[in-house]
């Protein structure tokens, strides 16, 4: 169990956490971390005192920095003088090697602002004077819009080195994005910048070695990545760009512990993948708005023993509740790749980091996470949400009309098994009716009166057929012919009969009746005008041979006819 820092490890802890802060934000961010311990405030207040006008150019708070704890100067002689063609206006930041003034062009030619770093009065290492000329040479060899650019540089007349850079007036990326930023796909679009910006760096060969907020600045959604001062300068060998090139170099005794990787904390070789560990915690405290191992009530030593020995939670573990969904899954992976405590376990470059990054927003299955066939999908459907709706939708529409379809023909075929069977029915009983009915009468002893009223009554369950039945044309036909044999029985003159041609003329004109019908239907069935035909001639015969009035069956047909 780790003992409780004593009060100046406090003091130092807080004092680096505040300087991660915009000037503007220190004083703010001090109280906040204080709480109520009024004693501690008042004497970091007097620390922050020379730290007043910063804006975040430059940091303190490296493990080792040479000139560290230099005593803070007094650089109001400085301001108002004329460095070349640039005038010191004000001073921006103070760092563990230099200061950084705010100037303009004083030349007369046309007007411009920017900033100027000078080597820090007394600095006379020539280990830091190298390093401070080697950034300036890393800046001159890098040009991308999202890294400062390097305007200018030499030695001024006292002898001291000095860098002109691209004045970015912005705020840190952790500020820009909790001020600005609604959505993790927008903070995710606006890290892509800085993962060209590095991926060029690297190209370069060069490793920044102090990737965090503060050297990262926003300025009208813009990103600039700034401050080469502990870059690493790699072997100027052709090495592919996803390889993990190294180099051994003072810079891994120079960092800050919050976005140290542990290769750095244990002093050995640097490499692309040290960038790559802390754009993983940028990326950490951007997602979830903490860092990935507490910074505040921790010595140094404590915090570097915690991100040596210690695992890291996934940002979705530290994030709030609306936010916690969102990075559970691909993002949690992503930032946990890039964290990996092992440098080969982490993504092999800075470009491989940005590509899931890009993945992930379009929407597209990302490399760290399995791919399986349910992920495929899953990642597919929330790709299209719109076309799969509208497809399950179709899809549905078109079962549910499938099935109505069968449903209906499954009815309709009952129906017409249905009718099948009841024409069966039927005519079997018009054939049983017709066929029967004059054996019947045959055999059936007595007068024929009895033999009248049978085959009334088989009229009458005919005229029952023809009323319950005639959407039926089939049956239709069926009946015309049982009307003309019930008719015949009756009193066709031809055959034997009971003697009623009145009966049996009607009988005929009811059969004739239903071919007329059938006729408009069906006016160029020559099978039916045949028996149209038969039928004329039925009642030709009965009305001149029987009774002699044939007006009266001419007057029926015309009846019939119209």
């Amino acid at each position: 169990m780790s003992q409780k820092p004593t009060h100046m490890e406090r003091v130092e802890e807080v004092f680096t956490a505040v300087l991660e802060y915009p000037a503007e934000q220190r004083h703010a961010q001090l109280h906040l971390l204080c709480g109520e311990d009024k004693e501690l405030v008042s004497e970091l207040e007097s620390l922050l005192h020379a730290a007043e006008k910063a804006q975040g150019f430059l940091s303190v708070g490296p493990l080792a920095t040479c000139g560290a704890d230099m005593p803070a100067q007094d650089t109001s002689a400085i301001i108002g003088q004329q460095i070349d063609s640039w005038r010191i206006l004000q001073e921006l930041d103070s760092g563990g090697m230099g200061i950084v003034f705010l100037a303009e062009r004083n030349d007369g030619h046309y007007q411009q602002q920017v900033a100027i770093k000078l080597a820090k009065l007394g600095l006379t290492s020539s280990e830091m004077l190298e390093r401070f000329h080697t950034e300036r040479q890393i800046l001159a060899n890098l040009r991308h819009p999202n890294i400062a650019q390097l305007l200018d540089g030499g030695t001024g007349p006292d002898g001291h080195s000095y860098l002109v850079m691209e004045y970015v007036q912005g705020v840190s990326i952790d500020n820009w994005c909790d001020s600005n930023c609604q959505s993790i796909s927008q903070i995710l679009q606006l890290m892509l910048p800085v993962c060209d910006a590095v991926s060029y760096a690297h190209r370069n060969l060069i490793v920044h070695c102090d990737l965090k907020p503060s050297n990262i600045l926003v300025s009208e959604g813009v990103p600039k990545l700034l401050d080469f001062g502990i870059a690493t300068l790699l072997a100027p060998t052709h090495v592919p760009e996803t390889s993990v090139y190294t180099q051994q170099s003072d810079s891994s005794t120079l960092m800050t512990p919050t976005f140290a990787s542990p290769e750095q904390i244990k002093g050995e070789p640097i490499s692309t993948a040290t960038d790559i560990y802390a754009f993983g915690v940028v990326l950490y405290r951007l997602l979830s708005g903490h860092y990935p191992y507490s910074v505040t009530g921790v010595s140094r030593s404590e915090l570097a023993n915690a991100v040596l020995s210690f695992d890291v939670c996934p940002p979705s573990a530290k994030a709030g509740k609306e936010r916690k969904a969102q990075l559970q899954g691909d993002l949690d992976n992503i930032v946990m790749k890039a964290l990996a405590k092992d440098p080969q376990q982490r993504y092999t470059s800075i470009q491989a980091l940005s590509n899931d990054i890009q993945q992930y927003i379009a929407g597209f299955p990302v490399s760290v996470t399995p791919n399986t066939w349910w992920y495929r999908c899953r990642k597919f459907t929330l790709r299209n949400k719109w076309g799969v709706a509208l497809t399950a939708v179709a899809a549905l529409s078109l079962w549910a009309g499938s099935v109505f379809s069968v449903w209906q023909w499954r009815i309709a075929m009952d129906k017409q098994n249905l009718a099948e069977e009841r024409f069966a029915d039927v005519r079997n009983m018009i054939n049983t009716l017709v066929d029967e009915l004059p054996k019947t009468m045959a055999s059936q002893p007595g007068s024929t009166q009895l033999r009248v009223q049978l085959l009334d009554q088989g009229i009458t369950k005919l005229d029952e057929l023809v009323n319950s039945q005639s959407d039926n044309d089939d049956l239709m036909r069926e009946l015309t012919i049982a009307y003309q044999q019930l008719g015949s029985l009756q009193g066709y003159p031809a055959s034997v009969n009971l003697g009623e041609p009145l009966k049996a003329a009607a009988t005929y004109e009811k059969s004739l009746a239903l071919q007329y019908r059938l006729q408009k239907k069906y006016p160029d069935d020559m099978q039916l005008a045949v028996e149209i035909a038969k039928n004329y001639n039925a009642l030709t015969l009965i009305y001149f041979g029987a009774l002699g009035e044939a007006d009266i069956g001419f007057e029926y047909v015309d009846k019939c006819q119209s």
